[in-house]
C-alpha cells in the first residue's frame, strides 16, 4: 500500500465549544490590544490588555489548540514521508517529515502512563504518532499499521524486555482492515474493555533493575481540564486586579474589600487549577525501600519520597459514598491509598495484581464484620 491515511477523529462537541471559547479570548485580547494601541488610543488600557494577554497566552492557547485541533497523519510508503495534517476549523497546516526507509513500528508506556505508537525508519530516527489510555487499544493499533506498511510490530511496553509481534496471529483480525487505506483512532479507542474513571491504568511490569511496580492514573478527562482553565481564569482574574486595579498608596475601604475577595480568588483557584489537571504516578522500590509520588502538573513534575520498611499486605475498603478504596500498608500501621473506584471488581482485579507483582498478601476489608484474607495461591 502506497500511502496510509490516520484520522485522529472528531472532537466532542463540549471539546469545540471549550476551544472556542478559550481561542475566543486571546484573539478578543489581541484585537482589544489594537483597538486601544492603534484606533482609540488609551495607553492605560493598552497595557492592561497587554499584560492580560502576556499572563494568560501560553496556558490557554495550549487549553485552546488541545480542544480545538485534530491532527491526521499520511504516511507515503512510495516517497518515504510522514505528513502531519493539523486542522483547526477552516485552517490547515501541513507539517512534513523525510524518513529514508520505514523499519519497525513499536508501541510503549511513557511516564504519564499513556501508551504511544512509534514508528521508526533507517538511522535509529523515531516519529511519534497517537497516544492511547490503554494497552489494548494501542496494541491493536500499532498492529494494523505495520501490516498496512509491511513492516515488524515491537512491544516495548515492558522496559529492558521488548518482544517481536508475531502478526500470522493476527490474521483473522487484520482481513477487515485490507481495503480501506484509512484508520480511524476512534474505533481502537471505543474497544476499550472498562470505561475510564479515576481509577488508575494498569500497573505496567518492568525489570528488577527498575521500579519494581509503576500505578498510573488514567488520562485526565476533558471535563477536568475545562474546570481546570476556568479555576486558573479566574486566578489569572484576580491577579491582574491586584497588579493593575488596586491603588496600593492611597488605601480606602473599597480596595481593602477588593484585595481580601481576590486573594482568596486568586489562592483558590490555584489549588483548585492544580488539583484538576494534576496527574500522579506511584512508583515502589522494593529495594531502596521507598514508595515515590510523582504529580505532573502540565510541563511541571513535583516528586516526593515515602520511607517503607516493610511492606505488610494490600486492602480493599468501602467507604460510605460506596467507593472501593486500594490501600498500601506498610509497617502494620501506616496506609498509603494508591487509588479508589466505584467498581469492586476492577478494585479487586488492580489490587490482586499489586499484590502478586509486591509478593505481599490481599485483605479483603469491603464487609467490616467480615474481614477475610485472600491467600496468595489463589491470587
Amino acid at each position: 500500500m502506497k500511502q496510509v491515511c490516520i484520522n485522529e477523529g472528531k472532537k466532542h462537541l463540549s471539546e469545540k465549544i471549550l476551544g472556542t471559547l478559550f481561542t475566543g479570548i486571546i484573539v478578543g485580547l489581541l484585537a482589544a490590544c489594537l483597538y486601544y494601541g492603534c484606533i482609540k488610543e488609551s495607553g492605560l488600557l493598552f497595557v492592561k490588555c497587554i499584560v492580560a494577554l502576556i499572563i494568560i497566552l501560553p496556558s490557554w492557547l495550549i487549553y485552546g489548540l488541545s480542544f480545538s485541533a485534530t491532527k491526521n497523519t499520511i504516511i507515503d510508503t512510495e516517497k518515504n514521508t510522514i505528513i502531519s495534517r493539523f486542522i483547526i476549523g477552516p485552517f490547515v497546516y501541513n507539517k512534513k517529515t523525510s524518513a529514508a526507509e520505514f523499519e519497525y513500528v513499536s508501541f510503549f508506556m511513557d511516564k504519564y502512563g499513556s501508551f504511544t505508537t512509534r514508528l521508526w525508519y533507517i538511522k535509529n530516527k523515531h516519529f511519534d504518532l497517537y497516544d492511547f489510555d490503554d494497552k489494548e487499544s494501542v496494541f491493536l493499533f500499532s498492529l494494523v499499521l505495520s501490516h498496512k506498511l509491511n513492516i515488524d510490530l515491537l512491544d516495548a511496553t515492558v522496559i529492558g524486555n521488548s518482544q517481536w509481534i508475531e502478526k500470522n496471529d493476527y490474521a483473522a483480525y487484520l482481513e477487515k482492515f485490507l481495503e480501506n487505506p484509512v484508520i480511524e483512532c476512534d474505533q481502537f479507542r471505543q474497544q476499550k474493555h472498562l470505561k475510564e474513571t479515576i481509577f488508575p491504568s494498569k500497573p505496567a511490569d518492568l525489570t528488577p533493575d527498575e521500579y519494581q511496580l509503576i500505578v498510573s492514573q488514567a488520562k485526565t478527562p476533558w471535563w477536568k481540564l475545562a474546570l481546570a482553565g476556568i479555576f486558573f481564569g479566574f486566578a489569572i482574574r484576580s491577579l491582574l486586579i491586584l497588579v493593575l486595579q488596586i491603588n496600593y498608596t492611597e488605601y480606602s475601604m473599597e480596595d481593602v474589600k477588593l484585595l481580601d475577595k481576590n486573594i482568596i480568588i486568586l489562592f483558590f483557584g490555584i489549588i483548585l487549577g492544580f488539583y484538576c489537571s494534576s496527574k500522579l504516578t506511584i512508583l515502589i522500590d522494593l529495594k531502596k525501600e521507598k514508595l515515590v509520588s510523582q504529580y505532573f502538573f502540565g510541563f511541571f513534575t513535583i516528586k516526593t519520597a515515602t520511607e517503607v520498611p516493610q511492606l505488610e499486605y494490600v486492602s480493599i475498603s468501602r467507604n460510605r459514598e460506596g467507593n472501593y478504596r486500594i490501600n498500601l500498608w506498610y509497617s502494620a500501621k501506616y496506609p498509603f491509598t494508591m487509588c479508589h473506584t466505584k467498581e469492586k471488581k476492577a478494585a479487586m482485579t488492580f489490587a490482586k495484581y499489586v499484590a502478586e507483582k509486591l509478593n505481599i498478601s490481599l485483605l479483603d476489608n469491603t464487609d467490616t464484620q467480615n474481614s477475610i484474607w485472600i491467600e496468595k495461591e489463589s491470587i
